[in-house]
């Protein structure tokens, strides 16, 4: 995706797809948002996938893929501005190169993870996904403790700002640490988000539309609108507080109760 007038920065985007599925045509809406959105030009790339190519087809697939643009100008970004992406499976190889270029003294802009896969171990466990992940990496524990596979295994210090997307409805379960629900979101944020605090960093959170719904409903309730008074409006200035008619609370935060019909 080449933007009109690209600011010189370039994101590269890896689709998501449990290592097994996906293209750059399946996700080509995110690279679009992605362009339209910083101004940046992204590319897309097309990694090998499991299970005609297992680990660690993929992850190298996506270091010769970041490295290619930090040293190809003509691809489009300004050298020393490249970035990563990456949603699911795509956020654990946007995170891996990340690792990479930072062990080999090739730092990055920045880092975009879309509710990345960070943890495979936590899946290994889970019939319905542990086939999946098979295909990828295997079953044997040891190997999924590889930082290229489970990435959240490594140290975070130094990496580049990272902003980290949690979804609010994802499919995978609670103990997945990759999914969504509410439970799911701080299992996931808390699993990734500590392994960069030991580090000495802190992504970036950005919750999903139900998160952020629930957000607002309790700013609402804790924060009623203060809007002038009649009398306050005779005199031109003034204010009360009004709560929100939509919440039905008492001043105290109690639940209010419903008049109940006498329908005798």
């Amino acid at each position: 995706m080449r933007p009109h007038r690209p600011r010189g920065a370039t994101v590269v985007y890896f689709h998501g797809g449990g290592f097994v599925v996906g293209s750059v045509d399946t996700h080509l809406d995110h690279a679009i948002r992605i362009a339209a959105s910083t101004d940046a030009v992204v590319v897309s790339v097309e990694y090998a996938l499991a299970p005609e190519h297992p680990f660690p087809a993929a992850w190298v697939d996506a270091v010769d893929a970041v490295e290619h643009v930090m040293d190809d100008p003509e691809i489009g970004g300004e050298a020393g501005r490249t970035a990563v992406a990456g949603d699911s499976a795509g956020g654990n190889l946007a995170l891996g190169a990340a690792l990479h270029c930072r062990d080999a003294g090739r730092p990055l802009l920045g880092q975009l993870l879309l509710y990345p896969a960070t943890d495979l171990r936590l899946l290994a466990a889970i019939p319905s996904h542990a086939t999946v992940n098979g295909f990828y990496a295997g079953t044997d524990h040891a190997a999924l403790e590889d930082p290229r596979v489970s990435p959240v295994m490594a140290s975070h210090a130094g990496l580049p700002p990272t902003v980290l997307s949690v979804g609010s409805e994802d499919f995978l379960p609670p103990r997945s640490g990759l999914a969504g629900g509410r439970g799911r979101v701080r299992h996931r944020r808390r699993s990734l988000r500590r392994a960069a605090r030991r580090s000495g960093t802190t992504p970036t959170l950005r919750r999903g539309p139900a998160d952020a719904d629930q957000a607002a409903h309790r700013r609402r309730r804790d924060h009623p609108r203060r809007i002038p008074g009649p009398a306050a409006a005779q005199r031109g200035g003034g204010a009360r507080a009004v709560r929100d008619p939509r919440d039905r609370r008492d001043p105290h935060g109690r639940r209010a109760e419903r008049p109940r019909r006498d329908l005798r």
